[in-house]
């Protein structure tokens, strides 16, 4: 085997390891968000550079990380929430949910003059739902149906 060939099997192999493993988000029983609670899911369809995994944290708390073909959720009490990915707070979002609310964010990776950095988009219930149905689910807190 090529010197070439060997990097590019490596690299291959670094890129599929790197991407989330589970169960698809389609066949996950997700369970209703709470009357009292609100939810935000976080998704990432990208795969561009799939070794970044930056940290996903609200209000300061982390709560998964920003991993390529991976969604989860998770329930927040109401009120004004500020989501950011990695350390770079200037790229993150602040958003107001209230009860039984849900948002969407979805998570990429940009690579700039600067360095590579997470983002996080809003998006629209409809458009997350067709883009999170095929990727792994990769939370804690739903279960698979029997």
């Amino acid at each position: 085997m090529t010197p070439g060939r060997l990097c590019i099997l490596i690299f291959l192999g670094a890129t599929i390891a790197a991407c989330a493993s589970g169960p698809k988000l389609a066949r996950v029983e997700v369970p209703a968000v709470s009357p009292t609670l609100a939810r935000v899911y976080f998704y990432r369809t990208m795969r561009l550079a799939s070794t970044m995994q930056p940290p996903i944290a609200l209000n300061g708390q982390e709560v998964g990380t920003c991993k390529p073909g991976g969604v989860f959720f998770w329930d927040v009490a109401p009120g004004t929430l500020q989501a950011t990915v990695g350390a770079a707070a200037d790229y993150g979002r602040t958003f107001t949910l209230a009860a039984g609310e849900e948002k969407y964010l979805r998570c990429s990776i940009a690579i700039d003059s600067l360095a590579p950095h997470g983002l996080l988009q809003v998006v629209a219930p409809e458009e997350a739902h067709e883009e999170m149905h095929d990727l792994a689910f990769t939370g804690r807190t739903a279960r698979q149906p029997q």
